[in-house]
């Protein structure tokens, strides 16, 4: 009797395999056809290389005579479920025995007509490990085991392949250059486009240091079971195995909710660069070609699945959920060890893709939460450390949101300097990568607000970074980026007696289409005053737009809106801090603009935030963005050259371009460029506005279409700001994530110091992200796997 699947291992992400066969072809429309294939690889520590079969011969043209292929086929009367289906193909086509099934590498539907109606073709790949077989003597078979035979490690050097000749002539084991040799030249013609282009992606998981599932899952033991094997959060919405009609419903709502995208290992807020849009057309390529991005597109409709291809995309194949430090250790040792790619990953929020990285494993701290302890006077780590700071303080340990902070804050009647956005994460990259808040102006910038933190460094060490202890990590966490230096778990903050808060709520807008000139002219304007404005305290967020899609300022969809307030002022103060830019906007009034101001009191800084600042945006659109600092000269020195860059940013109607105004410099941002241990950069210490411009794009948009947006935001729109400022820089957290000079844009004149750092503390570069310190030392191969520019040895990241 042949041997059955019955002990082969299955992940539970893959328990549909068990499904019966009649499932699916008994679907809503049903499936007129199903096809399996298997990804059957060399196991480690052999080379990596992919078994291939060559069709046999035959006259009829549409048997791809003579192609090659991976072990394939269909479920068949006598298949039980489809793994009965994928078990069979494997030992009839190969001779070799189906032990794991890893994880699906891809799904593939496409419509298809019946005689009575449509239906539905799907072809599903499967990456497997597989053992040889052998006859062996009763009485020695393994427990568990099916009679009368035994399983083998597997030696493709010297295991024979039992070919099923009516199928296929021969096989090759072969090695991804040889793929991709072969089939350019045409010596080895793969059967399907599609087929080929998932095999070459399947190979970046099955490097020479990919871990088995053995030795996952003894990874998973050491954790007690917090390892996530992930999923794309919109596979219900795709037909076949996983596809669930309520659920596939429920999820166009949820991607929009950040409470549900912060609670999923792998959905994104931000989805600036992947295929998920909300509401895209069904089967939607990616951003940017021959990236392996795809992470299941949402369709825009639930009663029809979509048709296309659903995979992990550049997510990360596994997740870390990590509830202690020493589950952190244990992510950043596996990593390390195993020299598969790292990344970090709190709330979701980044707007860089900097925590997303194919084929990688992903340490979440979002469930690490030690407790939020407030300390009336700072009390530092180290007794001998002499700091200056004699203020209250809050110790934050773990994935808290600021708005878990905000919360103790206001009980206590104190200001931290936290997110504009509360949902936003308190220890990672917002921290990290300099952090701006409706504060800032009055208090600094995020990263200035660290007293001390305890992070976990590349070798796995927990260490307290200070003033007096490892001081060069303290400078590098405190604004030189996010994922290069360790992984933050614990911090102490500074915190601020609260104050009352006057805010003005200004806007205007073209009342005609033929007054657009003077809308343009009075934009200028307010650019121009805001250094005034805020040497006088005033700072806080505006947008404009020509064209908005929702309306900005009363009914009109061109308009201009800033909220902003003055700590400690009274309603009358503020009104004289604003009566010069008043004065100069005075003649637009009526005229030419429609034109409102509003002026609020609040007793609180927690009063004035959770009224006009402290409010959760739905998140999930898809947009392309670019950034830049203005100094005093660039908003006073050349009005001409302002307009100028006023006029290129504004975009045209048809490209829906939004302009953000971040206005928070000044101030004590300035005045902490004293600051020896704040490793921000210095660009921001005379900036006065951080000037952000959007793109977004069509459900459904081509490659092409997106791909040019991108340009215009980063050759077009990004270069006239740049061009007005030439020597500042940009905001990492919010810029353009293909900025082509990120590494001065970024960092500033601190790079330098902080490659030294990150060579010192990670020599390996256990921590990657894009744009990130010590990314350009790496470039990103068409798999998705990073390499060394120069290889360092025989050192190689998956």
């Amino acid at each position: 009797m042949a041997p059955s699947p019955i002990n082969t291992h299955l992940p539970p992400t893959l328990s549909f395999l068990s499904n019966p066969i009649s499932y699916y072809f008994s679907a809503a429309p049903p499936y007129n056809n199903v096809a399996m294939g298997a990804l059957l690889f060399a196991p480690p520590p052999q080379t990596p290389r992919l078994l291939l079969l060559q069709r046999a011969g035959g006259t009829d043209p549409h048997t791809f005579s003579d192609f090659w292929q991976i072990p394939s086929g269909s479920p068949t009367p006598s298949d039980a479920t489809m793994l009965h289906t994928l078990f069979r193909i494997i030992l009839d086509q190969t001779g070799l025995r189906l032990t794991s099934v890893v994880t699906m590498s891809g799904t593939e539907i496409e419509p298809a007509h019946i005689e009575n109606g449509n239906a539905q073709r799907m072809r599903m790949l499967f990456m497997v490990e597989v053992a040889e077989l052998g006859p062996i003597q009763p009485q020695n078979s393994p427990l568990g085991m099916d009679f009368g035979y035994a399983i083998r490690e597997l030696d493709v050097d010297s295991v024979p392949i039992a070919l099923n000749l009516g199928k296929h002539r021969q096989h090759i084991w072969s090695r991804e250059e040889d793929l991709k040799e072969f089939t350019n030249s045409g010596l080895y013609p793969i059967e399907e486009r599609a087929q080929y282009r998932m095999m070459l992606e399947a190979f970046a998981p099955q490097d020479n240091c990919w871990p088995s599932t053995s030795q996952w899952n003894a990874f998973n033991h050491t954790l007690s079971g917090k390892l996530i094997a992930d999923v794309p959060p919109a596979l219900s919405c795709y037909p076949g195995p996983a596809y669930n009609a309520a659920s596939c419903a429920a999820i166009d709502t949820e991607l929009t909710e950040q409470s549900f995208v912060a609670d999923n290992p792998i959905a994104l807020s931000y989805p600036t660069n992947s295929c998920p849009p909300i509401n895209a057309t069904a089967g939607s390529s990616c951003a940017i070609a021959d990236q392996p991005t795809d992470t299941c597109p949402k369709g825009n409709s639930t009663s029809v699945a979509p048709v296309g291809s659903c995979s992990i995309g550049d997510q990360p194949r596994y997740t870390v959920n990590a509830t202690e430090i020493a589950d952190v250790a244990a992510g950043i040792n596996f990593a390390r060890e195993k020299h598969i790619r790292l990344v970090v990953r709190n709330t979701g929020h980044d707007l860089l893709r900097r925590s997303t990285g194919y084929g990688s494993l992903q340490v979440w701290i979002r469930y690490l939460r030690t407790g939020i302890t407030f300390q009336e006077t700072y009390q530092p780590s180290c007794a001998s450390c002499d700091c200056t700071w004699k203020g209250s303080a809050f110790v934050i340990g773990g994935g808290y949101t600021w708005e878990d902070v905000y919360s103790e804050a206001a009980s206590r009647n104190v200001i931290v300097v936290g997110g504009g956005t509360p949902s936003v994460g308190c220890l990672g990259g917002w921290m990290q990568g300099g952090g701006h808040s409706p504060a800032t102006h009055d208090f600094g910038l995020g990263a200035d607000q660290v007293l001390e933190a305890q992070v976990v460094l590349a070798s796995g060490k927990l260490v307290t970074a200070s003033l007096c202890e490892n001081s060069d990590i303290f400078f590098a966490i405190r604004g030189g980026g996010p994922s290069s230096y360790g992984i933050v778990v614990s911090t102490i903050i500074k915190a601020y007696p609260t104050n009352t808060v006057t805010a003005q709520i200004f806007g205007f807008a073209p009342l005609t289409a033929n007054d657009y000139p003077a809308f343009m002219d009075a934009l200028a304007i307010v650019y121009e005053n805001y250094p005034t404005l805020s040497d006088g305290g005033f700072s806080g967020y505006g947008s404009w737009s020509i064209y908005s899609p929702t309306p900005l300022v009363g009914n009109f969809s061109t308009g201009f809106i800033h909220t902003i307030a003055a700590f400690g002022k009274s309603v009358a103060e503020a009104e004289e801090i604003f009566a010069s830019t008043a004065a100069q906007l005075q003649k637009y009034n009526g005229t030419s603009l429609y034109m409102t101001t509003e002026y609020l009191s609040f007793p609180t800084y927690a009063a004035y935030y959770n009224a006009l600042s402290g409010v959760v945006t739905p998140v999930g659109e898809t947009a392309a963005l670019g950034s830049r600092f203005l100094d005093r000269e660039a908003l006073t020195g050349n009005v001409t050259a302002l307009k100028s860059m006023l006029q290129t940013t504004a975009g045209t109607p048809e490209q829906a371009t939004s302009n953000n105004i971040v206005f928070v410099g000044g101030g004590q941002v300035f005045a902490d460029a004293s600051d020896p241990y704040s490793g921000v950069n210095p660009a921001w210490r005379q900036t006065y506005v951080h000037n952000i411009v959007a793109r977004g794009w069509a459900p459904g948009s081509s490659n092409a279409t997106i791909q040019g947006v991108y340009d215009d935001i980063t050759y077009t729109k990004t270069q006239a700001m740049k061009d007005l400022a030439p020597n500042t820089g940009c905001y990492m957290n919010e810029a353009d994530r293909f900025d082509p000079d990120y590494m001065q844009d970024f960092y500033g004149e601190h790079g330098s110091r902080l490659s030294d750092i990150k060579r010192t503390h990670d020599p390996q570069s256990v921590f990657y992200c894009p744009t990130c310190i010590g990314s350009e030392l790496f470039e990103v191969q068409p798999s998705g796997q990073i390499c060394f520019r120069e290889r360092l040895g025989d050192f190689e990241h998956a």
